[in-house]
């Protein structure tokens, strides 16, 4: 596709992350792929077509709520075991029909993580903590059309908490080592788990579960093998 008229690419920020999408690519004539900056690999952008958007930093990428995610391979993932942090910027279009994918590395609620998105546009962090499946969720909403930066933690000894702009909007105790899982891909926009939409009205619409799928625009995914601190949160 022809490139899009991008913001100004943003430098600096905290260092060091493991895993960093950038999501820059429609800058310049694209194709329907994308690369994570830490190990430069490509990862493909699934659905219908990829869409470019102008972000808050260079291009972005806009997920049609029904075909799009982003795929980064398994082998290219940093391995999370103990503290973490999941980044990134959300501009939400519409509210998903349940909980949708943001970052996802959910293995049936019995490995791994994720940072998703309900019908109410509330956020949540979760993971599989020595094999039970544990998480937080904010009770604000993000708002729609309209840029906000997410920021979620895990910190082993302490638990999670979510930041919204910078501001910490919600936080629970949790302990315990993060169960990862070393051959499943991680989704961007798009839920590894299907499901029904949570406001069907027929029984039978319960049968037919479908990959949830965010409805907007992502940008600068980063997630990090430590739990930031709230000034470099804040800073960031």
């Amino acid at each position: 596709g022809d490139a899009v008229a991008g913001a100004p690419v943003l430098k600096g920020g905290i260092e060091s992350p493991a895993l960093w999408m950038r999501f820059d690519e429609g800058l310049s004539a694209h194709k329907n792929f994308t690369r994570e900056s830490v190990k430069g690999s490509t990862c493909g952008i699934g659905g219908v077509d990829s869409y470019w958007r102008k972000g808050v930093s260079g291009t972005c990428l806009s997920f049609d709520g029904y075909t799009n995610r982003v795929t980064v391979p398994a082998r290219e993932l940093p391995d999370i075991r103990g503290d973490f942090t999941i980044e990134a910027w959300i501009a939400p279009q519409e509210y998903s029909w349940a909980w949708s994918g943001i970052v996802d590395h959910d293995q049936d609620k019995r490995a791994g993580y994720r940072l998703a998105m309900d019908h109410l546009g509330r956020i949540a962090l979760e993971a599989c903590l020595e094999g039970r499946w544990s998480g937080l969720t904010t009770s604000k909403a993000v708002d729609l059309l309209k840029w906000t930066f997410v920021t979620a933690t895990y910190r082993k000894t302490k638990g999670f908490a979510i930041y919204l702009d910078g501001v910490l909007t919600a936080s629970g105790s949790a302990t315990g080592a993060v169960q990862d899982v070393p051959d499943l891909d991680l989704f961007i926009g798009m839920a590894h788990a299907k499901s029904y939409p949570w406001a069907c009205e027929r029984e039978i619409t319960k049968s037919f579960r479908s990959n949830m799928v965010f409805s907007g625009l992502i940008d600068e995914v980063r997630i990090f093998n430590r739990a930031l601190n709230e000034s470099d949160i804040r800073s960031d």
